[in-house]
């Protein structure tokens, strides 16, 4: 099953570069920015992303203050989640802030709220440097503008024991593919 995106949005995204944002070199690994940097959960303690190794998890950016790409990004891991789930497969899913300035651990916990997010969905926030670095990990390739952030999707998967199984830019997200990658079977880029 395919999650459908939407066509126009995908288009601007691939626009970006020749509207002068700058594309963000993606990070070669994942170890510094999922082992050494610590965030803080919408609950207030002190976290890293790593922490959720255990069983699969999901990584993504969103921002609360985002009105178009980032509830369709959660509604993308919403059906991602129910699919998982349908297969057998329970997964964390950890939504860092591109905006860490405004969406502190009070307000995260609010938007959790008013989003009617389940357990399994952790928000993140940290420092400007970490929410960057995950951005170029993720290749989200985010411009802030007085204010307002246009950013890329990226999703990434990782298997229980924490390594990346999976990528994923925009919604397009394939359930069988998911669920096979939480499960750790081979890493496949797209």
């Amino acid at each position: 099953m395919k999650w459908p995106g939407i066509a126009l949005l995908l288009s601007l995204l691939s626009a970006a570069p020749a509207c002068g944002v700058a594309p963000l070199a993606k990070e070669p690994s994942a170890t510094g920015v999922l082992h050494e940097r610590h965030w803080q959960d919408e609950n207030g303690r002190s976290v890293a992303i790593d922490d959720y190794r255990g069983s699969p998890f999901v990584v993504t950016e969103v921002f609360t203050s985002c009105e178009v790409r980032c509830p369709m990004t959660l509604e993308a891991l919403r059906t991602m989640d129910r699919e998982l789930q349908k297969r057998g497969v329970s997964a964390s899913f950890v939504l860092v802030t591109l905006d860490p300035r405004t969406d502190t651990p009070e307000r995260l916990r609010r938007w959790k709220a008013t989003r009617d997010l389940p357990p399994s969905f952790h928000l993140l926030s940290g420092t400007e440097e970490g929410a960057r670095a995950l951005a170029r990990y993720l290749a989200v390739n985010a411009a802030y503008d007085q204010g307002h952030i246009d950013h890329e999707v990226g999703i990434a998967l990782f298997d229980a024991s924490g390594h990346e199984t999976r990528r994923y830019g925009g919604w397009s997200i394939d359930a069988d593919d998911a669920a096979n990658g939480a499960r750790g079977f081979e890493v496949v880029q797209r």
